[in-house]
């Protein structure tokens, strides 16, 4: 994970990374504010998410994102919608574990930005 800061952005957003560092079709795990939060890239298409799966607290950043849209954690293979953060797959799903937290993004100039509050 890399923790990067920067200005630029509209009041409670910080920068998170460069879209091109985000990888198109997968994920990028970052610090914002010192916090863990696994990007979502698809196209230009940018979701954040908390960066730790909710079923055993393992980082979603190190799983995969597959074609349907959800983030399968790669300790257990539980899914999760990548733009709304709900459990799509066992041992997540069926209400054993909670949604993941979403964060709202901006881009600016090529830089992924991320509101926490």
């Amino acid at each position: 994970m890399t923790d990067v800061t920067g200005a630029g952005a509209p009041p409670g957003y910080l920068r998170a990374a460069r879209l091109g560092d985000v990888p198109d079709g997968g994920l990028l795990g970052v610090v914002v504010g010192g916090r863990p939060v696994c990007l979502v890239r698809r196209g230009r298409v940018v979701t954040a998410l908390a960066d730790r799966c909710t079923h055993a607290e393992f980082p979603l950043s190190e799983g995969e994102l597959l074609a349907d849209g959800t983030v399968q954690c790669a300790w257990h293979g539980a899914r999760f919608d990548a733009r709304t953060g709900e459990p799509m797959q066992q041992p997540a799903h069926g209400g054993s574990c909670p949604a993941i937290r979403v964060f709202d993004v901006l881009i600016l100039d090529d830089d992924v930005h991320v509101r926490l509050a």
